[in-house]
């Protein structure tokens, strides 16, 4: 088997909205790419940047729900997924047989996203790691 791009890091070179639509048509059709920096990218619309990195949320997310082989661990530090974005990744997780890890830290989470990740995990048996660090689960989304 060859190797595949996991992790792409284009900070600060100037790839401009050309190459941002491009990465974001590439994103659309990619297997294997778990992690894209664009930051330092001064020269890219910020609502073109928001838009690449929810098509990569959005892949990564059907990757889950596909059960994806390659797709032992995802990071999503940082990615403002919120409440629909967890939701979304709870219903992906619950017959995932492959995801070992999650990192979920810094993505305004709060009670609806963390209790629909806990329902998911009383159906998921193979997730070992489960990171939420600084979200705002609450009480509740701590007892669910």
């Amino acid at each position: 088997g060859g190797r595949a791009l996991k992790d792409l890091n284009v900070f600060s070179n100037n790839i401009g909205t050309e190459g941002a639509v491009a990465l974001a048509d590439a994103l659309k059709v990619n297997t294997t790419l778990t992690k894209l920096d664009l930051d330092g990218n001064d020269d890219i619309p910020h609502e073109l940047h928001v838009t690449v990195d929810a098509l990569l949320v959005r892949n990564l997310i059907d990757r889950v729900r596909r059960n994806d082989p390659t797709l032992m661990e995802l990071n999503l530090f940082g990615e403002g997924i919120g409440d629909e974005g967890a939701c979304e990744l709870a219903e992906a997780i619950k017959e995932n047989t492959v995801l070992e890890r999650l990192i979920l830290a810094e993505n305004r989470i709060g009670t609806a996203g963390a209790t629909a990740l806990a329902g998911a995990l009383k159906d998921n048996t193979i997730l070992l790691r489960l990171n939420l660090y600084n979200n705002t689960i609450g009480t509740a989304g701590a007892v669910a």
